[in-house]
């Protein structure tokens, strides 16, 4: 069990992403995406956060995945935006995983250091 000791130990078991791809949540990302890659990646993760934007299990999915999935888009957030959502809480994972950011490098989910400041520019 987590720190909360309830709910936030298992995930959603409904919420708006039900039923559709799951490809959706979870982007593929290449070493060296093209430009055109970039810009599929932004739309299919825009997709997805306006999903979770409108469903009402989107908290509870966050807090889930902030303790217990390092991968794809949960609760409307990224892979990095979760990741460094952990270090400010101080939140760890129940289990690791190394992940890859565009711009940034290979990286522990369990947080970034405080001192690393991540530049990422999918967009570009």
């Amino acid at each position: 069990m987590g720190k909360l000791g309830d709910k936030f130990d298992e995930a959603p078991g409904s919420g708006k992403c039900r039923g559709e791809n799951t490809n959706m949540w979870f982007p593929i990302f290449s070493k060296s995406p093209s430009k055109k890659e970039r810009i599929e990646i932004n739309k299919q993760i825009a997709i997805a956060k306006a999903i979770c934007s409108t469903c009402e299990e989107s908290n509870h999915c966050l807090e889930y995945s902030l303790r217990h999935e390092p991968l794809g888009i949960w609760g409307g957030m990224t892979e990095l935006e979760r990741a460094k959502l952990r270090a400010v809480r101080g939140i760890k994972l129940s289990r690791d995983a190394r992940i890859f950011f565009p711009g940034v490098g290979l990286r522990n989910a369990n947080g970034i250091s405080t001192g690393y400041r991540a530049k990422i520019d999918i967009d570009g």
